[in-house]
């Protein structure tokens, strides 16, 4: 099962999208590496936009933290935000498929 989540910061308006799982026929878990160039995600080790290998990775809280969490709706999880380190941020989830 493959979930899309919009991560969104209020302080800097920071949004990313990020995925959780894997799609169907693909074994391999998405992995949300994050460029500080950029500010971007890449879902391979490497920016698409400045060619910066990347080694910080986002993962999203598992799954008892949010399991009430239905499309649409926000979490505040106080996450730190990558680019101004606020914790005024939520987690939207966008999308579930399998």
């Amino acid at each position: 099962m493959l979930k899309t989540y919009q991560f969104y910061c209020k302080k800097c308006k920071l949004l990313l999208t990020l995925y959780k799982g894997n799609s169907k026929g693909d074994s391999k878990e998405k992995v949300n590496f994050y460029c500080f160039n950029c500010h971007k995600i890449s879902y391979h080790n490497k920016c698409n936009d400045c060619g910066e290998k990347l080694y910080f990775i986002i993962e999203i809280p598992q799954e008892r933290q949010i399991s009430a969490l239905k499309e649409g709706t926000s979490l505040k999880l106080n996450l730190e935000c990558m680019r101004c380190k606020s914790e005024e941020t939520e987690l939207i989830l966008i999308r579930e498929w399998d």
